[in-house]
């Protein structure tokens, strides 16, 4: 080499260098800028309490993903339904493969709601945040991934406040404390053909208590939180299905009353007595969270109407 060629390539190291060191620090100085208005600009919608937080969002197999993360015990579940699993969507637009619905949702003007609403309608699983790919990182356990996923843009319910929470909560989990359930190595789906004529899944058995127990919440309180379901949609599963959806959050659904539909045209509307839980089951099914009322028979009452039905 000569002496030349020997200067030319210090001058590149050192050049790599300093880029390197550029995207670097213009990276923690978006992370700066991204904290700051998290914590002063923009409220959480989705990361409030102690209560868990639980997303549901595609990989980049077409599988889909279902997270919780602990504030409390600082542990993640990641559940993954595959992408060829059949299921029945919400708001009666019929039966797709899960791979299916992210794109579905964007074309129906849903986005990724369809997606939430899909998934909690066939598993009982109590989700509150839709996204794509994208904000897979919070759940890597890489710091440059996890970063990405706070400060890039991409499709999401999720404000800057509630990146900024799990930002933070994402940096305490440890590998060592993270689940992994595979729906398809487990006695819940069975291979088959589907209606299309391809092979795929479909869902046949419950899903394990030791998976739902990680959407289970721990709320110190004096009261065991009984739920009433009010039910005018006219179906009783309708009804049934919610409270599935609400036990697995921990809490008992004690009474289901029923009303006649024809007079009731509401969609949905929920009060209680925890402003945290109310929220929460408020933002699983787009409720109306009614401030005015309280029970004192019953910790959470949640009122489905006939309009609830048609797009459960």
């Amino acid at each position: 080499m000569t002496p030349a060629q020997r200067r030319k390539k210090l001058r590149d190291l050192r050049k790599n260098k300093t880029s390197k060191k550029l995207n670097l620090l213009l990276i923690f100085l978006l992370l700066f800028i991204f904290v700051i208005l998290g914590l002063f600009f923009f409220a959480k919608r989705h990361c409030v309490g102690n209560l868990k937080i639980s997303m549901v969002f595609p990989d980049s197999e077409g599988n889909i993903i279902v997270s919780t993360l602990s504030k409390k015990d600082n542990d993640l579940t990641l559940i993954k339904i595959p992408s060829n699993t059949q299921l029945e969507s919400s708001r009666q637009l019929g039966t797709w493969k899960a791979n299916s619905f992210w794109q579905l949702g964007i074309n129906e003007k849903y986005d990724g709601k369809l997606l939430q609403e899909t998934i909690t309608k066939n598993f009982h699983f109590p989700v509150t945040i839709w996204a794509d790919k994208n904000v897979s990182g919070f759940v890597s356990g890489n710091i440059i991934k996890i970063i990405k996923s706070a400060i890039y843009p991409y499709k999401s319910n999720l404000s800057i406040g509630d990146r900024l929470n799990l930002l933070l909560l994402s940096f305490s989990i440890k590998n060592e404390k993270t689940n992994n359930f595979d729906l398809s190595e487990m006695n819940v789906l069975k291979k088959t053909k589907l209606t299309d004529g391809e092979e795929g899944y479909v869902l046949i058995n419950p899903i394990p208590m030791n998976i739902y127990s990680s959407f289970s919440e721990s709320v110190d309180t004096e009261f065991n939180y009984m739920a009433q379901i009010v039910n005018a949609t006219g179906s009783r599963l309708i009804a049934e299905n919610v409270g599935k959806t609400i036990e697995s959050m921990g809490y008992k659904i004690t009474s289901i009353k029923e009303e006649y539909p024809i007079d009731n045209l509401y969609d949905c509307v929920i009060y209680g007595k925890n402003k945290d839980i109310v929220n929460k089951i408020s933002q699983i099914y787009s409720c109306k969270i009614d401030n005015s009322k309280n029970s004192e028979e019953f910790d959470i009452v949640l009122r489905l109407g006939k309009e609830f039905s048609k797009r459960y």
